[in-house]
Protein backbone atom coordinates (compact mmCIF):
# COMPACT_ATOMS: atom_id res chain seq x y z
CA UNK A 1 0.00 0.00 0.00
CA UNK A 2 1.24 3.65 -0.58
CA UNK A 3 1.62 5.66 2.09
CA UNK A 4 0.60 9.53 2.31
CA UNK A 5 4.16 10.85 1.14
CA UNK A 6 4.00 12.72 -1.55
CA UNK A 7 6.38 11.53 -5.06
CA UNK A 8 8.74 14.40 -4.30
CA UNK A 9 9.21 13.92 -0.22
CA UNK A 10 9.85 10.47 -1.33
CA UNK A 11 13.10 11.72 -3.29
CA UNK A 12 14.07 14.50 -0.88
CA UNK A 13 14.34 11.30 1.35
CA UNK A 14 16.30 9.22 -0.98
CA UNK A 15 18.72 12.22 -1.79
CA UNK A 16 18.92 12.76 2.08
CA UNK A 17 19.87 9.28 2.89
CA UNK A 18 22.88 9.82 0.22
CA UNK A 19 24.57 12.97 1.55
CA UNK A 20 24.37 11.16 5.35
CA UNK A 21 28.31 10.52 6.17
CA UNK A 22 29.39 6.83 6.05
CA UNK A 23 31.25 5.76 9.46
CA UNK A 24 31.38 3.05 11.12
CA UNK A 25 28.99 2.88 14.16
CA UNK A 26 27.51 0.60 17.33
CA UNK A 27 24.08 -0.74 16.76
CA UNK A 28 21.89 1.23 18.38
CA UNK A 29 17.94 1.80 19.60
CA UNK A 30 16.22 4.82 17.96
CA UNK A 31 13.23 5.51 19.72
CA UNK A 32 9.74 6.68 18.01
CA UNK A 33 6.76 8.15 19.64
CA UNK A 34 2.89 6.98 18.48
CA UNK A 35 0.24 9.37 19.50
CA UNK A 36 -3.32 9.98 18.60
CA UNK A 37 -2.13 12.72 16.36
CA UNK A 38 1.26 12.40 14.84
CA UNK A 39 3.94 10.09 14.94
CA UNK A 40 7.06 11.52 16.34
CA UNK A 41 9.21 11.57 14.75
CA UNK A 42 7.92 10.49 11.32
CA UNK A 43 10.92 10.13 9.85
CA UNK A 44 14.13 8.46 10.97
CA UNK A 45 18.20 7.89 9.45
CA UNK A 46 19.49 5.20 11.19
CA UNK A 47 22.97 2.65 10.62
CA UNK A 48 22.47 -0.78 9.47
CA UNK A 49 22.09 -3.10 12.42
CA UNK A 50 20.10 -0.34 14.59
CA UNK A 51 16.93 -1.08 16.08
CA UNK A 52 13.96 0.92 15.54
CA UNK A 53 11.52 1.06 18.37
CA UNK A 54 8.00 2.54 18.63
CA UNK A 55 6.23 3.15 21.67
CA UNK A 56 2.49 4.03 21.76
CA UNK A 57 1.57 7.56 24.34
CA UNK A 58 -2.28 7.60 23.27
CA UNK A 59 -4.69 5.91 20.91
CA UNK A 60 -4.47 2.77 19.18
CA UNK A 61 -2.07 2.43 16.49
CA UNK A 62 -0.72 -0.75 13.78
CA UNK A 63 2.39 -0.37 11.89
CA UNK A 64 2.37 -1.74 8.22
CA UNK A 65 5.31 -1.66 5.78
CA UNK A 66 4.38 -0.16 2.60
CA UNK A 67 3.65 -2.60 0.00
CA UNK A 68 6.77 -1.61 -2.14
CA UNK A 69 8.97 -2.18 0.68
CA UNK A 70 11.61 -4.82 0.32
CA UNK A 71 11.35 -4.82 4.43
CA UNK A 72 8.15 -5.86 5.10
CA UNK A 73 6.76 -6.09 8.52
CA UNK A 74 2.90 -5.53 10.49
CA UNK A 75 3.58 -4.48 14.23
CA UNK A 76 0.00 -5.91 15.25
CA UNK A 77 -2.37 -4.40 17.62
CA UNK A 78 -0.85 -1.60 19.83
CA UNK A 79 -3.36 -0.22 22.07
CA UNK A 80 -2.72 1.11 25.64
CA UNK A 81 -0.24 3.31 26.21
CA UNK A 82 3.44 1.93 26.87
CA UNK A 83 3.12 -0.97 24.50
CA UNK A 84 5.93 -0.97 21.99
CA UNK A 85 6.88 -2.46 18.79
CA UNK A 86 11.08 -2.98 17.75
CA UNK A 87 12.11 -3.98 14.91
CA UNK A 88 15.94 -4.33 13.39
CA UNK A 89 17.29 -3.65 10.21
CA UNK A 90 20.11 -5.47 8.94
CA UNK A 91 22.82 -4.65 6.27
CA UNK A 92 20.75 -7.41 3.81
CA UNK A 93 18.08 -5.50 4.58
CA UNK A 94 19.07 -2.92 1.94
CA UNK A 95 19.33 0.81 1.93
CA UNK A 96 15.32 1.52 1.80
CA UNK A 97 13.87 4.07 2.51
CA UNK A 98 11.09 2.13 4.17
CA UNK A 99 7.87 3.49 4.31
CA UNK A 100 5.28 2.63 6.44
CA UNK A 101 1.88 3.77 7.41
CA UNK A 102 0.04 3.66 10.69
CA UNK A 103 -3.24 1.49 10.24
CA UNK A 104 -4.84 3.67 13.01
CA UNK A 105 -4.81 6.89 12.10
CA UNK A 106 -3.39 6.40 8.32
CA UNK A 107 -0.50 8.45 9.43
CA UNK A 108 2.58 7.74 7.23
CA UNK A 109 6.45 7.21 8.74
CA UNK A 110 9.91 5.81 7.07
CA UNK A 111 12.80 4.73 8.11
CA UNK A 112 15.97 5.90 6.23
CA UNK A 113 19.35 3.40 6.62
CA UNK A 114 22.63 4.76 5.95
CA UNK A 115 25.93 3.57 5.61
CA UNK A 116 24.23 0.52 3.32
CA UNK A 117 26.61 -0.25 0.34
CA UNK A 118 25.69 -2.24 -2.67
CA UNK A 119 28.22 -4.79 -3.66
CA UNK A 120 28.76 -5.48 -8.05
CA UNK A 121 31.76 -8.31 -7.84
CA UNK A 122 33.94 -5.49 -9.94
CA UNK A 123 35.12 -2.14 -8.51
CA UNK A 124 33.52 -0.22 -11.56
CA UNK A 125 30.03 2.02 -11.51
CA UNK A 126 28.19 -1.16 -13.10
CA UNK A 127 27.98 -4.93 -13.12
CA UNK A 128 28.76 -7.91 -13.42
CA UNK A 129 32.49 -7.72 -14.24
CA UNK A 130 33.72 -8.48 -17.32
CA UNK A 131 37.46 -10.56 -18.01
CA UNK A 132 38.78 -7.14 -17.24
CA UNK A 133 37.36 -6.62 -13.99
CA UNK A 134 37.39 -10.00 -13.14
CA UNK A 135 41.40 -9.97 -13.62
CA UNK A 136 41.60 -7.12 -11.33
CA UNK A 137 39.24 -8.50 -8.30
CA UNK A 138 41.86 -11.32 -8.45
CA UNK A 139 44.42 -9.06 -8.05
CA UNK A 140 43.13 -7.06 -5.30
CA UNK A 141 42.27 -10.36 -3.36
CA UNK A 142 45.66 -11.77 -3.61
CA UNK A 143 47.32 -8.84 -2.62
CA UNK A 144 49.24 -7.85 -5.92
CA UNK A 145 47.48 -4.64 -5.85
CA UNK A 146 46.70 -2.05 -3.04
CA UNK A 147 43.02 -2.72 -1.65
CA UNK A 148 40.69 0.40 -3.11
CA UNK A 149 38.21 2.15 -0.46
CA UNK A 150 35.24 0.44 -2.59
CA UNK A 151 35.88 -3.04 -1.03
CA UNK A 152 32.95 -3.93 -0.22
CA UNK A 153 31.94 -4.21 -3.82
CA UNK A 154 32.91 -7.37 -3.72
CA UNK A 155 31.17 -8.92 -0.65
CA UNK A 156 28.80 -10.59 -2.88
CA UNK A 157 27.01 -12.38 -0.16
CA UNK A 158 25.99 -9.32 1.72
CA UNK A 159 27.92 -10.85 5.41
CA UNK A 160 30.28 -8.12 5.69
CA UNK A 161 33.51 -10.00 5.34
CA UNK A 162 35.13 -10.61 2.04
CA UNK A 163 36.86 -13.45 1.49
CA UNK A 164 36.86 -17.04 -0.27
CA UNK A 165 33.47 -17.19 -0.25
CA UNK A 166 32.77 -14.11 -1.89
CA UNK A 167 35.76 -15.00 -4.45
CA UNK A 168 33.84 -18.12 -5.78
CA UNK A 169 30.78 -16.17 -5.97
CA UNK A 170 32.66 -13.25 -8.15
CA UNK A 171 33.25 -16.78 -10.31
CA UNK A 172 29.97 -18.04 -10.59
CA UNK A 173 28.97 -14.55 -11.43
CA UNK A 174 30.89 -13.89 -14.75
CA UNK A 175 30.42 -17.26 -15.78
CA UNK A 176 26.62 -17.76 -14.96
CA UNK A 177 25.51 -13.90 -14.82
CA UNK A 178 23.41 -12.15 -11.80
CA UNK A 179 21.31 -14.94 -12.07
CA UNK A 180 22.80 -16.48 -9.37
CA UNK A 181 22.19 -14.55 -7.11
CA UNK A 182 18.57 -13.69 -5.13
CA UNK A 183 19.56 -10.04 -5.16
CA UNK A 184 21.79 -7.83 -7.34
CA UNK A 185 23.42 -5.73 -6.53
CA UNK A 186 23.81 -7.04 -2.98
CA UNK A 187 23.16 -4.41 -0.24
CA UNK A 188 26.18 -4.90 2.20
CA UNK A 189 28.07 -2.38 4.45
CA UNK A 190 30.73 0.35 3.78
CA UNK A 191 33.25 -1.17 5.84
CA UNK A 192 34.04 -5.10 5.38
CA UNK A 193 36.52 -7.02 7.10
CA UNK A 194 39.01 -7.99 4.49
CA UNK A 195 39.69 -11.93 5.33
CA UNK A 196 41.45 -13.24 3.01
CA UNK A 197 44.24 -16.19 2.99
CA UNK A 198 44.10 -18.37 0.09
CA UNK A 199 41.66 -16.29 -1.89
CA UNK A 200 41.69 -19.07 -5.41
CA UNK A 201 38.22 -18.61 -7.23
CA UNK A 202 39.79 -21.00 -9.63
CA UNK A 203 42.86 -23.18 -9.55
CA UNK A 204 44.61 -24.06 -12.81
CA UNK A 205 43.67 -20.02 -13.67
CA UNK A 206 47.43 -19.32 -13.82
CA UNK A 207 46.93 -15.60 -15.86
CA UNK A 208 43.82 -14.97 -13.56
CA UNK A 209 41.62 -14.24 -16.26
CA UNK A 210 38.87 -15.88 -14.57
CA UNK A 211 38.54 -19.01 -16.92
CA UNK A 212 40.75 -22.16 -17.88
CA UNK A 213 42.06 -21.80 -21.42
CA UNK A 214 45.20 -22.75 -23.26
CA UNK A 215 46.38 -19.59 -22.19
CA UNK A 216 46.80 -20.49 -18.74
CA UNK A 217 49.03 -23.75 -19.97
CA UNK A 218 51.12 -21.15 -21.66
CA UNK A 219 51.42 -18.83 -18.87
CA UNK A 220 52.65 -21.73 -16.69
CA UNK A 221 55.27 -22.61 -19.38
CA UNK A 222 56.67 -19.32 -19.50
CA UNK A 223 56.62 -18.96 -16.15
CA UNK A 224 58.49 -22.31 -15.38
CA UNK A 225 60.85 -21.97 -18.25
CA UNK A 226 61.10 -18.72 -19.73
CA UNK A 227 61.31 -16.16 -16.40
CA UNK A 228 57.65 -15.08 -17.15
CA UNK A 229 55.11 -13.47 -15.03
CA UNK A 230 54.21 -15.58 -11.78
CA UNK A 231 50.46 -17.10 -10.98
CA UNK A 232 47.74 -14.51 -9.95
CA UNK A 233 47.14 -13.81 -7.70
CA UNK A 234 49.86 -16.06 -6.40
CA UNK A 235 51.80 -19.65 -6.38
CA UNK A 236 48.52 -21.37 -5.48
CA UNK A 237 46.35 -20.64 -8.55
CA UNK A 238 48.92 -22.80 -10.48
CA UNK A 239 48.79 -25.89 -8.41
CA UNK A 240 46.54 -27.81 -10.66
CA UNK A 241 47.13 -30.84 -8.70
CA UNK A 242 47.30 -29.77 -5.09
CA UNK A 243 50.46 -31.17 -4.84
CA UNK A 244 51.59 -28.20 -2.98
CA UNK A 245 54.62 -27.05 -5.36
CA UNK A 246 54.42 -26.02 -8.99
CA UNK A 247 55.75 -28.32 -11.10
CA UNK A 248 55.80 -29.73 -15.23
CA UNK A 249 52.83 -32.07 -13.43
CA UNK A 250 50.51 -29.52 -13.68
CA UNK A 251 50.98 -28.50 -17.04
CA UNK A 252 50.47 -32.51 -17.75
CA UNK A 253 47.25 -32.19 -15.50
CA UNK A 254 45.97 -28.93 -17.18
CA UNK A 255 46.43 -30.48 -20.97
CA UNK A 256 44.80 -34.07 -19.76
CA UNK A 257 41.52 -32.12 -18.68
CA UNK A 258 41.58 -29.62 -21.56
CA UNK A 259 42.40 -31.72 -24.08
CA UNK A 260 42.09 -35.86 -22.96
CA UNK A 261 38.92 -35.76 -20.13
CA UNK A 262 41.21 -35.90 -17.61
CA UNK A 263 39.48 -34.71 -14.03
CA UNK A 264 39.36 -30.61 -13.33
CA UNK A 265 41.77 -29.12 -10.78
CA UNK A 266 40.82 -29.93 -7.62
CA UNK A 267 40.12 -26.55 -4.98
CA UNK A 268 43.88 -25.95 -3.60
CA UNK A 269 42.40 -23.91 -0.03
CA UNK A 270 40.16 -26.54 0.42
CA UNK A 271 42.10 -29.48 -0.11
CA UNK A 272 45.65 -28.09 1.05
CA UNK A 273 44.89 -25.14 3.34
CA UNK A 274 47.88 -25.17 5.50
CA UNK A 275 50.32 -25.75 1.95
CA UNK A 276 49.75 -22.36 0.42
CA UNK A 277 49.54 -19.26 1.82
CA UNK A 278 48.41 -16.65 -0.34
CA UNK A 279 49.10 -12.58 0.27
CA UNK A 280 46.42 -10.76 2.31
Amino acid sequence: MRGPFSFLMRIGLFLFVALQASTPSQAVIVDVTLTDSAIIPNSVVIAPGDTVRWTVLSGAHQLHSDTDSFKSWDSGLLDAPGRTFALPFLYADGAGPFFYIDLGYGFGGAVLVADTCWATGTFNESGPPTVADLVRVVRVLGGSEPVPDNIYRLDLNGDCIVNEADAQLISDLFEFGPGVLPQYPVPTCCFPELQLVCPIPLTGDANGSGSLTTADIIFLVMYMFKGGMGPMPCAAAADADCSGHISVADVIYLVSYMFKNGPPPCDVCTLIPDTWLCPQ
